[in-house]
């Protein structure tokens, strides 16, 4: 057989031969991220369901009857590792890794558009937060210093920054004027000082110091109690790598709950009578404000019978439903009240727990 037998003639393909002139429309992303992502799902105003995937944040309809409609952000050149939802419930902060960070600001209403670009961090924006009245944006990154940003998002300035911890930083979280971070056996309370911050560590008295995952707090905008940096009366809660809840108060630890869980607290949501948390144990757990649990925890089911228990890495609601994310990037929604309360799946996707994936075709 001839050596040429297999080599295309110019002669067998005449005319143009250019590129056609069209381009490729994103239609549906599968799955979304949550290797290595805590607290990465939310529900805006009007009930959509946000997450990520790789660079794209996703918007998505999960009412019955819009059930199979995305839209998304493309505004990243890079994965997406942190969100958070402004207190307007539309706006949307995502962050990226790479050695230029960035962090995007974008409405999620009607037609998707970017509010704000704001850039600064190496390696990548770890968490983000934004404060009580909506201003302010502060972040986090994964460098080496775990550096702490304060932004003025809207005016795309930045108005303070920090050196966060040698160690890792979790979680960032405004406390009215006040800036709380959280990570690997620590927790501090941070002042703006110009435009740099002043920090009280946390002190665990005669509780051994824990790694420190997620943060949260009763203030709103309903709150009454005053947000003045005199008395410095803080009042957060934790949830702890071994399963405890602590409660915060003048840098100190004010309560503490054993066992709140029986693994590691991911992820921490308020709601108007207390908050919910969910767990690497597999359980979402609702409680009052008086730190007691409500009712029976609701566990997320394992979709694959090879995993014998689900970690929910992820929780967030509106209005008494509520949507858990869960470590083998699966995403379920169930009814808080009534009797509605069986998690049903409402984003599949794959993960790394002996099933990759390593090719797709068409």
């Amino acid at each position: 057989m001839s050596s040429n037998s297999f080599t295309r003639q110019e002669s067998q393909y005449p005319g143009d031969r250019t590129a056609p002139k069209a381009s490729l429309r994103l239609e549906w992303v599968y799955g979304y991220r949550a290797a290595n992502c805590r607290s990465n799902i939310h529900l805006t105003e009007n009930g959509e369901l946000v997450y990520f995937s790789a660079a794209v944040a996703i918007v998505q309809s999960i009412s019955s009857r819009d059930r199979c409609q995305q839209r998304f952000f493309l505004g990243h050149d890079d994965d997406i590792i942190s969100s958070c939802l402004h207190p307007n419930k539309n706006i949307i902060a995502t962050g990226q890794i790479g050695k230029r960070a960035q962090i995007c600001v974008w409405n999620s209403q009607g037609i998707i558009k970017l509010e704000s670009l704001l850039q600064g961090h190496t390696d990548g924006v770890g968490a983000i937060n934004f404060s009580l009245d909506g201003e302010r944006l502060a972040s986090v990154g994964i460098d080496c210093e775990n550096t702490i940003k304060i932004w003025h998002w809207g005016r795309g300035k930045l108005l303070a920054t920090a050196v966060g911890h040698s160690q890792r930083v979790f979680d960032i979280c405004f406390y009215g004027d006040h800036v709380i971070t959280c990570g690997i056996q620590h927790i501090r309370f941070w002042t703006v000082l110009g435009n740099t911050l002043q920090f009280e560590e946390g002190q665990f008295g005669k509780s051994e110091a824990q790694t420190l995952m997620c943060i949260g707090h009763f203030l709103s905008s309903d709150t009454k109690q005053s947000t003045e940096s005199t008395d410095n009366d803080y009042l957060c809660l934790t949830g702890a790598i071994n399963g405890d809840f602590y409660i915060w108060k003048k840098y100190k630890i004010y309560k503490l709950i054993h066992g709140a869980h029986n693994s590691a607290i991911y992820s921490i949501d308020m709601i108007p009578d207390g908050f919910l948390t969910s767990s690497k144990d597999g359980l979402i757990k609702e409680w009052t404000k008086d730190f007691s649990p409500t009712r029976q925890p609701i566990r997320i089911p394992c979709l694959i019978n090879l995993i014998e228990e689900v970690s929910v890495c992820s929780v967030a609601s509106r209005n008494g439903y509520c949507v858990a994310g869960t470590r083998n990037s699966e995403i379920y929604g169930f009814e808080l009240n009534g009797n509605n309360n069986i998690p049903q799946l409402l984003v599949q996707g794959h993960h790394d727990h002996d099933a990759s994936l390593y090719a797709l075709a068409c």
